[in-house]
């Protein structure tokens, strides 16, 4: 299995590890996992509670105990993140030493988050690679925090339960659970990262018409 799934037999040797010690430390595992995922985007948190709900499937901890230390540790990173972005964010942006952060895209985000803030938020979860920076965007926008904390963990609810209850009620179909699950992560981050990619070369393109425009020499043929 671990030639298979390197990454899921990794998380399940650590989870087997906080067995023996007793049950309690697997929560703790789970928490920390979910909180760190949102602090620190790149960090495999979803393979964490896959691990975790393969094991209350065995019955090795409580379905229910892992379910809810999973939301809380999300709960707690999610609320870290937006209050960061409510209290430096914009600091962040007109600082200018990120040049794609800028009054702009301040504007542009107060905007897409006055029109489609519940939408955003409610598949916030479903969107690895980008789920830190909505919740910190959201802070940035100040949406209320009661509005953004009810919206976010509606959709780690959902995200976080479908995962475990995958692994917990699917052991015989592992395989195939974890390739659908491992497809979806990465489709979906190839497609944020085209995006990204878009974004820049056309913020790029317009900047060089604009430059290369009738005042400039470029735009000179005489």
């Amino acid at each position: 299995m671990s030639e298979i799934f390197p990454d899921f037999q990794h998380w399940k040797d650590w989870a087997d590890i906080f067995i023996s010690h007793g049950g309690l430390w697997v929560y703790f595992m789970v928490a920390g996992a979910m909180f760190i995922e949102y602090v620190f985007p790149i960090f495999p948190g979803d393979v964490a509670i896959f691990a975790a709900g393969f094991l209350s499937g065995a019955g090795d901890v409580s379905l229910i105990i892992v379910l809810a230390a999973a939301y809380a540790g999300s709960a707690l990173g999610l609320t870290v993140v937006f209050l960061v972005g409510r209290r430096y964010g914009r600091r962040i942006l007109k600082s200018g030493k990120i040049w794609f952060l800028n009054d702009k895209l301040l504007n542009r985000t107060e905007m897409w988050y006055k029109k489609y803030g519940k939408s955003i938020l409610v598949v916030s979860k479903f969107l690895p690679g980008i789920r830190f920076a909505l919740v910190f965007f959201a802070g940035i926008a100040e949406m209320p925090f009661k509005k953004a904390f009810i919206l976010v963990s509606i959709s780690c609810l959902i995200w976080n339960s479908m995962v475990i209850l995958m692994a917990h009620y699917l052991q015989q179909n592992l395989q195939k659970v974890y390739r659908i699950l491992s497809t979806y992560t990465n489709v979906v981050f190839i497609i944020v990262i085209v995006i990204i990619i878009l974004w820049i070369a056309r913020y790029y393109l317009k900047r060089r018409l604009v430059d290369e425009g009738p005042g400039s020499n470029g735009g000179n043929f005489s």
